[in-house]
């Protein structure tokens, strides 16, 4: 298992994470956090935050609920979701947080249930599945 600072470097140097400008707010004990600054990049024509990037917020924070119980070596791999948007996000109310739960974690898939709120309001909830990859053999 990694360290929270060997997971707070991995999420920080994850060219996805880094593109939409997310943060790792907090991990552990099967929950995780993930920040998004939402910034005018991120609105789609119909001035809120396009759903794609809202869907990239939910699946990291997924992923970093399940990151800190994997082997070093292990890896995830994203099988199914599906989210379903309430409210739009919007550019003048703050940033967005993903806060996710796992709700199972099997020897091959995983879980995971996420909110993702702006001032405390649910903007969208969605539930992730993963399939766990093994380190290699040696």
């Amino acid at each position: 298992m990694a360290s929270e600072a060997d997971i707070q470097t991995i999420f920080a140097r994850t060219p996805a994470n880094r593109l939409i400008g997310s943060r790792l707010v907090s991990c552990g004990d099967g929950q995780a956090c993930v920040a998004l600054p939402v910034r005018p990049e991120l609105i789609q024509e119909k001035g809120v935050v396009h759903g794609g990037f809202l869907s990239t917020l939910m699946d990291s924070a997924a992923v970093y609920a399940i990151v800190p119980d994997l082997a070093v070596d292990a890896g995830l791999t994203g099988v199914e979701f599906k989210v379903n948007f309430m409210r739009p996000g919007r550019l003048d109310r703050g940033e967005i947080e993903a806060r996710s739960k796992l709700v199972k974690r099997g020897q091959t898939l995983s879980i995971v249930d996420v909110e993702a709120l702006q001032e405390h309001r649910l903007l969208a909830k969605g539930l992730f599945t993963y399939m766990t990859q093994a380190p290699p053999a040696d």
